[in-house]
């Protein structure tokens, strides 16, 4: 079944009978990260907001040619069954600052 992911906004579906159903609201959410020199492992977690499950997330970074190793990106629990957002954990291989941003994608429910 097509659909189409949009921040902020309902995807809908068209039924075989030509009926156009709304479907439920997707919503990527993203954050600014900073990433401290010197092969230090950093750990950064977003989060859905009341009312969403996680349903994906993952990292984007500007190092380049191994300048980081990403140690982990996967869902976070609050509650230790429901995914609430997405964590992820970086090690920053060089002697500068990174920076990057962390997306997760989150469904209404």
């Amino acid at each position: 079944i097509p659909a189409v992911l949009a921040a902020n906004r309902t995807w809908t579906l068209p039924d075989r009978t030509g009926i156009l159903m709304v479907g439920p609201t997707v919503t990527v959410r993203s954050q600014a990260i900073v990433v401290t020199p010197n092969d230090a492992n950093q750990a950064f977690t977003i989060s859905c907001i009341a009312g969403e499950v996680a349903t994906g997330g993952g990292i984007w970074t500007g190092f380049a040619g191994g300048g980081a190793t990403l140690n982990q990106s996967s869902p976070s629990t609050a509650n230790g069954t429901t995914p609430g957002g997405w964590a992820v954990n970086i090690r920053n291989n060089t002697a500068n600052t990174g920076q990057g941003t962390i997306y997760v994608i989150c469904l209404a429910i």
